[in-house]
């Protein structure tokens, strides 16, 4: 799918942006009760910050925690993060790619805006570079923390770079 985008951003000369959401995982409430035990050495430290967790440390010094939030290494994360994520865009206007559902599309004034997800970083492209902005601007507007977005002819995505200065070539 990353390559089909590229290829179609190439062919139509369209403006590249790519965005991370730092802690995405965090964004979503864990839905069904999940407990993690904490180590000592982490348990040492979280009772150092704050107290009223010592009275629910074990012998062995450890504490089990209820999560309230999704995070890395769960395995319902993925899901919840995505499901959220694909809730927002599709309040934006943006249709699921029915051959696949990481790839969403929204037909602005302007032409075509064209996403590709993976986890947590997104690949954004359309011929108006104002219409990307709007809908980073509006991204941005969900989360606390500050995406971090690069733009231009030349980006890296999934650790690949990728050069549209040649009109049409990739």
């Amino acid at each position: 799918a990353v390559y089909a985008i590229m290829a179609i951003a190439a062919q139509e000369t369209r403006h590249v942006t790519t965005v991370d959401v730092p802690g995405a995982y965090l964004n979503t409430d864990i839905v069904k009760p999940v407990y993690m035990k904490i180590d000592g050495t982490i348990a040492d430290r979280l009772t150092l910050l704050d107290p009223s967790y010592a009275p629910f440390r074990k012998k062995e010094g450890t504490i089990f925690v209820k999560l309230i939030k999704a995070l890395y290494g769960c395995i319902e994360s993925s899901n919840l993060w995505y499901n959220f994520l694909k809730g927002k865009l599709q309040e934006m206007g943006f249709i699921i790619n029915p051959k696949d559902s990481c790839v969403l599309n929204k037909d602005t004034a302007a032409g075509q805006l064209s996403l590709t997800l993976y986890v947590d970083d997104i690949l954004v492209t359309c011929r108006s570079i104002n219409e990307i902005k709007k809908f980073t601007e509006k991204l941005q507007s969900y989360f606390k923390e500050t995406l971090t977005v690069h733009d231009g002819p030349v980006v890296s995505y999934l650790g690949q770079t990728f050069d549209l200065k040649q009109k049409g070539k990739v």
